[in-house]
């Protein structure tokens, strides 16, 4: 590929987070109290970068974070996947940002307040108003959302939740795994992939496309299969 990617760490962190080779099967009923979670998208659309936008549930009922500018603090209801977020008894912090970051806090929480339900994945959680999605996490703490600077990827694993600002077609899993060897791994969602980086502080370049199977996939597959590797 000979690609040289600027990583800007926030959004590695809101694109990718570190997970396992397989994805978990699918559990709706999941209980949310306890989990941590970080935004990875807002009404189909990417995080401004620089911001870090959380969500967590606590065991007693309160659902609290950041909304990239201010922080939140609430209460929620869950019954089985039906899930409700009760702005209505909230409070919050009252610091004044840049207009786009102030625009996106006022829609997540916006996001947050119509959500309905949810589902769960693995380390991905989407919240949905009827059948549409308004917001959609990865697992993790606002630690995990702002790593230091020029991270070592070695050894490091990483599940992909947007390509080119779009969210990974529903049952399609692409992850990369950075091996202590220079080689790099993963999935295009389709076949699994092998070739080599190099990483210099916080620029990334892969190597010319390794070892691959040879799968054929549906079309929509394939197409994202092939822009996941032009990334």
């Amino acid at each position: 590929m000979k690609i040289t990617i600027r990583i800007i760490l926030l959004a590695v962190a809101l694109f990718l987070l570190a997970a396992c080779q397989q994805e978990a099967e699918p559990a709706a009923t999941v209980d949310l109290a306890g989990t941590n979670w970080i935004l990875s998208s807002l009404n189909a659309e990417l995080p401004l970068a620089g911001t870090a936008v959380t969500l967590q549930f606590g065991t007693d009922g309160t659902v609290f974070g950041t909304d990239g500018c201010n922080r939140y603090n609430t209460t929620y209801t869950q019954d089985g996947s039906s899930l409700t977020i009760n702005q209505s008894q909230g409070i919050s912090s009252l610091m004044a940002c840049e207009e786009p970051v102030m625009n996106q806090a006022t829609a997540y929480m916006a996001a947050l307040t119509a959500t309905t339900s949810f589902t769960a994945s693995g380390n991905q959680l989407s919240l949905l108003n009827g059948d549409a999605v308004v917001a959609t996490f990865v697992a993790g703490t606002l630690d995990d959302a702002a790593p230091e600077a020029n991270a070592d990827l070695a050894g490091t694993n990483w599940l992909l939740s947007s390509l080119n600002g779009e969210l990974p077609i529903s049952g399609t899993t692409m992850y990369l795994q950075f091996g202590t060897d220079g080689t790099v791994s993963g999935s295009d969602g389709c076949n699994q992939v092998n070739t080599s980086y190099t990483q210099d502080g916080s620029s990334l370049t892969f190597g010319q496309p390794g070892a691959s199977t040879m799968m054929a996939c549906e079309e929509l597959v394939m197409t994202q299969a092939a822009a996941f590797n032009a990334a």
